[in-house]
């Protein structure tokens, strides 16, 4: 039996006031562990990306787990300057020995599960890593992709 893909992480956008600010602490989320080959272990879970000094958090997505479906990350934000905020997609189950594809983030794919090979990466930025999939042997899971933050400047 195959194992559930990690999910996707949470994508955040908006124009933010940052004039009473000097400078900014960011964080970004680091994608979550894979599971080895021949272990039965969850996957680990993907890192918040975060601008503490505006409140700003995409959450990372759930680890991938031996049975169930995974959480997609979710964001928070301010309700002044944020545009818009999408939540990230859930892990897929697996189907049979044949993992589950990998959540997908904002702007980036999940990856995808192999039948005889272990399980792709997710896409940068955010995307969940592919169920580990089984064929006699337990096969390794995909790791989740690392978050990232954009900063532009207007003036």
């Amino acid at each position: 039996m195959g194992a559930s893909s990690g999910a996707g992480g949470a994508y955040v956008e908006g124009l933010y006031d940052v004039s009473s600010i000097t400078g900014a602490n960011i964080v970004i989320g680091a994608g979550g562990a894979a599971v080895v080959a021949g272990n039965s272990g969850n996957g680990g879970d993907g890192g918040d990306t975060t601008i503490v000094d505006l409140g700003i958090s995409a959450g990372g997505g759930k680890g991938g787990n031996s049975t169930g479906n995974s959480a997609g990350g979710t964001p928070g934000a301010p309700s002044v300057g944020t545009i818009f905020s999408v939540v990230g997609q859930g892990g897929q189950g697996a189907v049979g020995a044949l993992g589950g594809v990998g959540g997908a983030s904002h702007s980036s794919y999940g990856g995808l599960p192999h039948v005889s090979t272990s399980g792709d990466d997710g896409f940068f930025p955010g995307g969940g890593g592919a169920g580990a999939s089984y064929d006699s042997v337990a096969r390794a899971s995909g790791k989740g992709a690392n978050g990232y933050v954009i900063i532009e400047e207007l003036a």
